[in-house]
């Protein structure tokens, strides 16, 4: 195979996979964008006994990277050539070990090896030091809700193991048909329409059947519209900010609402450390929740809390700065305590830098895709908060909502619903609205919580807990967005039982790797 081939193939590979990510009608792409890969690979493999080559594979992922996650640029270009080059960099590798465990072991062992070293990869990239799960395969489905209900029992991560399953299924039977063996083509073909429609059956059956518990509540999101570059984070224009938000406020409540969900960092900063409803910016809301007696209203706000600073023993104190801050979401009803909630998964760059002790020129090339503005501290863990009717709420603050394991526990903790507050506007009407929007979908959909999103610049919306939009905005739009939700306190299999499709496919792929190093030195 020729070296224009090879380049044609990867780059096809590569583009084909970003199309769910750059079209919202994308997600049927996945299912065959990887035979082009797959193929080359084996042609490859025959001809040259070598895996095919590293940079062919780089190509194909840095294409799909660059592709799907440019709009990052619009914050920093740097951190977004950052974040591509090293994505791209993990998803070959994953590619390139299964590619040598195939030449060694055979077709078998390489297909198995390619999906537990994918998977695990994926996992990993949820819970790793610098997280970024945005371009999980199984995210890439989450404009088809229809054909994905089951990620209740398996997480997102099961849409991906779907993905390269069916993937390997179809070069397969592409592979057989070259080789002109019918019986093993009409095995092949057989394998992969029940890969294909048995797990669409099974959607389809939850999506028709599933019932929602019958108590409702009434909820507003509300979408202030505020630029984050020339407004939001613009001390004189605080004032403004705020009072825009209270008239969206009084616009979207009646009597019936029980809820009201502004965006992330919609208050400037305030001090937990006072009582918090003294404070100017929240004492607005605090009167206008007293006069609707069952009314809640959930905002975002940078928070900061004192540290009493500790000495060491030549009594020089121990922190340089004696305060810790916050992304914070608050709720405030007609009762005087305050309650808080602090964001738990930051986003390396502008809310944390890491490893300043040790490298302290990454902060120059990451970037936080849409959230605060300065070092942040973290916040213990899910938390959850208490409606004055006695419900239990789950907030969900901007990057967290991609983070499925993330909002799994939230749930875990008693949240009957979600709330996802953030801002986005720092992606103006790049496709880095929608897939953030619609990642909400399968939060919904794996945990079984209806959902209500406010976006500062959109979008936002309220969703079911089957993962349908039941209203929602459109991007620069300065509404409110209103519609009932229902409650649920049921736990899915999911939600019991976490990314266990990811630790067994961490342990599968040690043992991958050691029965590689077995089959290298053992004498023939």
């Amino acid at each position: 195979m020729r070296k224009t081939q090879l380049f044609f193939l990867a780059l096809v590979s590569g583009v084909l996979l970003s199309f769910a990510w750059i079209f919202p009608w994308g997600s049927l792409f996945l299912f065959f964008t990887f035979v082009p890969l797959i193929l080359a690979e084996e042609v490859w493999v025959h001809k040259n006994r070598t895996c095919l080559s590293f940079r062919w594979l780089y190509l194909t992922f840095f294409t799909f990277n660059l592709l799907s996650i440019w709009w990052i640029a619009y914050v920093s270009l740097w951190g977004m050539l950052f974040i591509v080059a090293a994505n791209a960099l993990l998803m070959a590798l994953v590619w390139f070990a299964a590619g040598n465990i195939k030449r060694v072991a055979g077709t078998t062992a390489g297909y198995f090896s390619l999906i537990v070293f994918w998977i695990s990869f994926e996992y990993v990239s949820h819970i790793g030091v610098l997280p970024w799960p945005w371009l999980t395969l199984g995210n890439g489905l989450s404009n088809s809700i229809q054909i994905i209900q089951w990620y209740e029992f398996t997480g997102v991560l099961g849409g991906s193991l779907w993905i390269l399953l069916v993937n390997i299924l179809i070069a397969e039977v592409v592979r057989k048909a070259k080789q002109k063996n019918s019986k093993k083509q009409i095995a092949s073909s057989v394998l992969l329409i029940t890969a294909v429609v048995l797990p669409i059956l099974i959607s389809a059956y939850r999506y028709l059947n599933y019932k929602e518990n019958e108590r409702e509540l009434t909820v507003v999101a509300l979408q202030p519209n505020i630029d984050p570059y020339t407004e939001k984070f613009n001390s004189k224009n605080a004032k403004n900010n705020t009072r825009k938000l209270l008239n969206l406020l009084q616009q979207s409540t009646s009597d019936s609402t029980c809820l009201v969900v502004a965006p992330e960092t919609s208050l400037p900063t305030l001090w937990e450390d006072s009582l918090l409803t003294t404070n100017s910016e929240l004492s607005d809301f605090h009167s206008f929740a007293k006069s609707y007696p069952d009314l809640n209203v959930i905002v975002g706000a940078i928070t900061q809390r004192t540290i009493k600073p500790k000495y060491i023993n030549n009594g020089e104190s121990q922190f340089n700065n004696y305060y810790k801050s916050y992304n914070s979401a608050l709720l405030v009803n007609a009762l005087p305590e305050v309650q808080i909630s602090h964001k738990t998964i930051l986003v390396a760059g502008v809310e944390k830098a890491p490893f300043r002790e040790y490298f302290d020129f990454f902060q120059g090339f990451l970037v936080d895709p849409g959230g605060a503005v300065g070092e942040l501290s973290k916040g213990e863990g899910p938390e959850v908060m208490k409606m004055k009717s006695g419900e239990l709420i789950g907030p969900v603050i901007c990057f967290e909502s991609a983070f499925g394991n993330f909002v799994r526990g939230i749930v875990k903790e008693g949240a009957e619903f979600l709330v996802v507050l953030t801002n986005d506007g720092w992606w103006k009407h790049s496709t880095g609205v929608w897939q953030h929007f619609v990642y909400s979908k399968v939060r919904a959909v794996e945990t079984r919580r209806s959902i209500v999103r406010s976006a500062n610049t959109g979008i936002s919306g309220i969703i079911n807990q089957r993962g349908e939009l039941i209203s929602g905005s459109t991007i620069a739009e300065t509404c409110f967005v209103k519609g009932k939700i229902k409650v649920n306190n049921q736990l899915t299999f999911y939600v019991v039982y976490g990314d266990y499709l990811g630790k067994c496919s961490v342990f599968l792929s040690l043992a991958a790797v050691l029965y590689l190093l077995y089959i290298r030195k053992r004498p023939f």
